[in-house]
């Protein structure tokens, strides 16, 4: 059993007279009016937690906002990147044409030493 403890109160006569013709006991209506009042505190709390919470994920919203940003700064720099590294294949790619365009073809090692390629 919960031990309980003894109160004296004085009210005005309206409340009183409001206890009296609610149908409840004296002792349940004191009971419920001291609960809610203890149990506003961590309403207080809780609303005040909620506030918190609100302004971090507006925070954390701002922070995603700028990381995607970044993501997309990298993103594009990255394309360039490819783009530039295709440029350069391309003209490797040529390059390399060019040069087996010059090279003497297999028959041509064979008949000559390979001192009189570049002979004109």
């Amino acid at each position: 059993m919960v031990e309980k403890k003894q109160l004296n109160v004085r009210i005005p006569a309206d409340l009183y007279e409001k206890m009296e013709s609610s149908g409840k006991t004296q002792v349940a209506i004191i009971e419920d009016a001291l609960r809610k009042y203890f149990d506003s505190d961590k309403v207080v709390d809780a609303t005040k937690k909620i506030e918190d919470l609100q302004k971090e994920v507006i925070q954390l919203t701002e922070r995603i906002s700028s990381k995607d940003n970044e993501i997309r700064v990298v993103n594009e720099s990255l394309g360039r990147a490819y783009d530039h590294a295709r440029e350069w294949r391309e003209a490797f790619n040529s390059m390399n044409d060019k040069v087996k365009s010059l090279l003497p073809s297999p028959e041509e090692i064979q008949k000559k030493a390979w001192w009189q390629f570049w002979k004109k």
